[in-house]
């Protein structure tokens, strides 16, 4: 009898026992990941910002695709009216997002309300035009929305008011 079939089967064992523990570690992220995100969320509530979005980095750590992680850091960062930040944060989550092919009109349109805020009428104008295939009657709207803000010199979107 050859050795090779032993060697196989062998072979076979550590590869089932290495992957059983890599699914484990996979798993085991995913909880830390939601650990994170619940930590994130409760200080989020208590108006600690800081320790909120030092939760919300550690989930992004552990998990770049997970778009909750993103939304503590835009949250935060607009309540502590950073909106560099903030604009920053919410670019990742829409990409994170459009990889999964998701489509959230109202992650679209918190991105123009803090470009809006940051950057100016013009930019959240140009941003929102960019979606007007996959959302035209909001992009519409929101669009001469923010064209008859500019005109009175009076923020569109009552977030940051």
């Amino acid at each position: 009898m050859s050795k090779y079939p032993l060697v196989v089967l062998i072979g076979i064992i550590v590869l089932l026992f290495y992957f059983d523990g890599r699914s484990e570690e996979i798993k085991g992220a995913d909880v830390s990941v939601d650990s994170h995100i619940g930590n994130a969320d409760s200080y989020y509530r208590d108006g600690r910002h800081v320790e909120s979005i030092s939760e919300a980095r550690r989930a992004i750590e552990l998990r770049p695709d997970d778009p909750r992680g993103y939304n503590f850091l835009v949250v935060n960062y607009a309540r502590q009216r950073e909106y560099r930040e903030a604009v920053n944060a919410s670019k990742r989550q829409l990409e994170v997002l459009e990889a999964k092919d998701i489509f959230d009109v109202n992650i679209v349109t918190r991105h123009a309300a803090l470009l809006e805020v940051s950057g100016g009428y013009d930019q959240a104008i140009e941003f929102l035009e960019s979606y007007r295939e996959k959302f035209p009657k909001t992009v519409d709207s929101h669009v001469e929305g923010l064209k008859k803000a500019k005109e009175k010199r009076v923020l569109y979107y009552p977030y940051f008011r």
